[in-house]
């Protein structure tokens, strides 16, 4: 049973640079002080992260992000309209900023973001600076609630519970370190959504596969049971399944999770971490599969988080 602790214990565990899972809009992330060597060795430890996948880092306001990294015009422009937001940015460091080198893997650049979630921004004001990655082990499914964290770290790992997360996939990264700006993780922020805001600044999607900043790696958000894609009736009898839609016909007789019975791609981006993990704990089925899932909108990063994890496309 989860027993999740208060917002001041939070605060004063960072403060001595432990590690604690605290809740954002996009997913629950695994917080250490972002100014200290130990608290990020603590965060790559328990998360059996390689120490060459660098961590976002968060901050309480745009002011405290804007100090720390350096940004063209374009680029202060996109992130003062979007902050806070579930977008991060990959910018070059100050030579000013007190974030240790470990966070960003010793490169000249790191990811930073600011959070829209109120415990976050209230424990960012009182903290400092944190790096969050997404709080479960390193290549597992991305954790949306605080039972979600209890259970992939067995109860080791202090939880502020606030509910479930009201996105349900990771932030966009977008690299603005070179013109055009490349989306390097699709999220919420999609290139649609980026043009139709920002009509003047040019966008592209990434092109290189290289580890500059989370959730990028080729395998990544996998459940512990085979992930099949695009399946459809007649289903594998040992398979449970996530929907998407109405169903045609008569309800699957394994396990079966609904992302959104009205197709609301926004709706199926809350719960398809949650669908993953109640499919892998449950007894009664072997593997996953999903049917499709449409690309439009918030759906490009659900396809996006989907591919990395799943063992083979049945289309």
């Amino acid at each position: 049973m989860l027993q999740g602790i208060a917002l001041l214990e939070a605060v004063t565990l960072l403060k001595k640079n432990q590690i604690v899972a605290l809740p954002t809009e996009t997913v629950y992330g695994l917080a250490g002080r972002a100014e200290s060597v130990e608290a990020v060795e603590k965060i790559y430890e328990v998360k059996r992260r390689p120490i060459s996948n660098p961590l976002i880092v968060h901050y309480a306001t745009q002011e405290m992000a804007l100090k720390d990294g350096v940004l063209c015009e374009q680029g202060k422009k996109l992130v003062k309209k979007i902050w806070p937001g579930p977008l991060t940015v990959v910018v070059d460091k100050s030579p000013d900023s007190r974030v240790v080198s470990l966070a960003h893997c010793g490169l000249a650049s790191f990811a930073i973001r600011v959070p829209n979630h109120p415990v976050m921004h209230y424990i960012l004001n009182q903290v400092g600076p944190l790096a969050a990655p997404s709080a479960n082990p390193s290549g597992g499914v991305s954790p949306t609630t605080a039972e979600h964290v209890h259970q992939a770290f067995s109860g080791t790992v202090p939880v502020l519970d606030a509910g479930p997360c009201v996105i349900g996939v990771e932030s966009t990264i977008i690299d603005l370190r070179f013109y055009p700006f490349s989306i390097l993780r699709p999220g919420y922020w999609t290139l649609e959504k980026l043009l139709k805001e920002f009509p003047d600044i040019s966008f592209q999607e990434a092109q290189s596969s290289d580890i500059i900043t989370p959730g990028t790696s080729f395998q990544h958000y996998s459940p512990k049971k085979p992930l099949f894609l695009n399946v459809s009736p007649p289903f594998d009898l040992e398979m449970g399944i996530i929907g998407f839609g109405p169903l045609q016909g008569d309800l699957p007789t394994q396990p079966f999770v609904q992302l959104s019975v009205k197709k609301n791609i926004e709706e199926a981006a809350r719960n398809i971490f949650s669908a993953l993990h109640y499919l892998d704990r449950s007894e009664k089925c072997l593997s996953i599969g999903i049917v499709p899932i449409p690309s439009y909108g918030i759906g490009a990063a659900i396809n996006d988080r989907l591919t990395r994890a799943a063992l083979k496309d049945h289309s």
